[in-house]
């Protein structure tokens, strides 16, 4: 009936909405998660980004952090100084990039840029980019005045394979997919028995109204076990 079409549109709209709040935030919690730990290994490796008297120098042991060297979910980084082409220099790069290279982007400590791309293998990973001033360990001042000019800055992109995460994702809409055509076909169900049984008692009253005839014009319906809904119709028949 319209009735139940109605209702079953309307039911179908709010899970499709539901479900879809539900995998946009918990996705959003997934990707801010996943970028907070980018951010920290970014400022990480950024604290052995070091201006000496000799320049800028990157004390960094790879034993510190393996996940630079494995070739199982690896992880990238490389590093810039100077600005534009022509002075852009390469200051140190993960071995696991090998000739490739990352994009040279960047935001502020405060307000790290992030981004997808695709990481060498085909990988599909996630990157962040920040520029900072290196920690002045020289007693230069001619280093000091040097090192707050903008050309001073160093730029940090630090990218993570996210197969993972986009594995999560997935499953996780798949689960949301199932369990809302489960709900769907349940809704069906219970909609399809409670409108059927709503309507029992106006097909019974059509039925009655569609017997009388000349011969039973005095024929009265009883509004007692009538629906409150019905029973307005009912003293109104009672009436002509």
């Amino acid at each position: 009936s319209q009735i139940l079409r109605y209702q079953l549109l309307g039911l179908f709209l709010i899970l499709v909405a539901g479900g879809a709040v539900f995998y946009v935030s918990v996705r959003s919690a997934l990707l801010s998660e996943f970028d907070a730990a980018l951010q920290m290994k970014a400022q990480a490796l950024a604290s052995f980004v070091k201006w000496e008297e000799e320049g800028i120098e990157f004390e960094f042991a790879d034993e510190r952090m393996p996940s630079f060297e494995r070739k199982e979910h690896p992880e990238f980084f490389q590093i810039w100084f100077g600005a534009g082409a022509v002075e852009r220099q390469a200051i140190d790069r993960a071995a696991t990039l090998g000739s490739t290279d990352l994009p040279d982007r960047a935001g502020p400590m405060n307000a790290p840029e992030f981004w997808d791309l695709t990481l060498p293998g085909s990988l599909p990973g996630r990157a962040v980019g920040i520029r900072f001033l290196p920690e002045n360990e020289s007693a230069d001042e001619r280093s000091a005045h040097f090192i707050q000019h903008k050309h001073a800055e160093v730029r940090l992109v630090v990218a993570k394979d996210r197969s993972e995460l986009n594995a999560s994702l997935r499953a996780m809409g798949l689960a949301l997919g199932g369990v809302g055509a489960a709900m769907l076909a349940a809704t069906v169900w219970i909609v399809r028995m409670i409108v059927r049984r709503g309507l029992r008692p106006l097909h019974s009253l059509g039925e009655r109204v569609a017997s009388i005839d000349a011969a039973s014009l005095s024929a009265r319906f009883s509004t007692d076990a009538m629906p409150i809904e019905l029973q307005p119709i009912c003293t109104r028949l009672n009436e002509l």
